[in-house]
């Protein structure tokens, strides 16, 4: 099992680096999300030591809260999780600390909730605000109208540090159909700070080459990784 992640891995790297090519950086600009949602805690611990032996650090994606508390005391102390899943109100609490990283903030009430929960714990909680960039009415997130408020609301609260902005589109049948979308994000991007710091998350198994040539600094990667879901 540990060689068939490290081929898909070796293959996934390869794509990024091409990627990357193409957009005139280097591989080391973009950071590697493998999203484990209902992967088996044994696939995730195969996964930190083919990190280890390519020596990578292993970052995870998470949808659910209690999935990964419950994983997370058997994974090792230096792999770091980012919540990608929506974030349901009675869950803020518990997540904060648990996730090196809240993707998907995609309300001002939810960030202001954030804030609060992290401030009684004494914690600074880095996020992403979310951007419903598709305009899918499936999906949550800022719409672009909303973005440049949520984030001065984002910039004056002491309990989050705002590193981003974060996007999933709606599926396209045409692939390339998705690079407006991402295009449009680097300039969202772009137009709220000049910090080159600040990180663009978007792209998944499906898209994330066409992601990165758009601007993608992270990419959040589950089945190209570890093969299907359990259902």
């Amino acid at each position: 099992m540990s060689t068939a992640i490290r081929e898909r891995l070796s293959k996934v790297l390869e794509s990024i680096e091409e990627a990357a090519e193409k957009r005139g950086i280097t591989p080391e600009k973009i950071t590697l999300v493998a999203v484990s949602k209902k992967q088996s805690l044994d696939l995730m611990k195969r996964y930190e030591s083919v990190c280890e032996e390519m020596g990578r650090k292993a970052i995870f994606g998470e949808n659910y809260v209690q999935e990964f508390a419950a994983k997370r005391p058997y994974l090792s102390p230096s792999s770091r999780c980012h919540l990608i899943g929506t974030l349901q109100s009675n869950k803020v609490k518990k997540a904060i600390g648990l996730f090196d990283l809240i993707e998907s903030v995609h309300s001002v009430n939810l960030l202001k909730m954030i804030d609060k929960e992290a401030c009684k714990a004494g914690k600074t909680q880095d996020i992403y605000l979310q951007i419903n960039i598709s305009r899918d009415p499936g999906k949550s997130g800022f719409l672009e109208e909303e973005v440049r408020d949520a984030w001065k609301i984002g910039l004056g609260l002491s309990g989050v540090k705002l590193k981003g902005i974060m996007a999933i589109t709606r599926y396209y049948e045409k692939r390339e159909d998705v690079r407006k979308d991402f295009a449009r994000m680097r300039e969202i991007l772009d137009n709220l700070s000049g910090d080159q710091t600040l990180d663009l998350s978007m792209g998944m198994s499906r898209d994330y080459d066409i992601a990165i040539e758009e601007g993608a600094t992270v990419v959040r990667i589950g089945t190209a990784i570890f093969g299907p879901r359990r259902q």
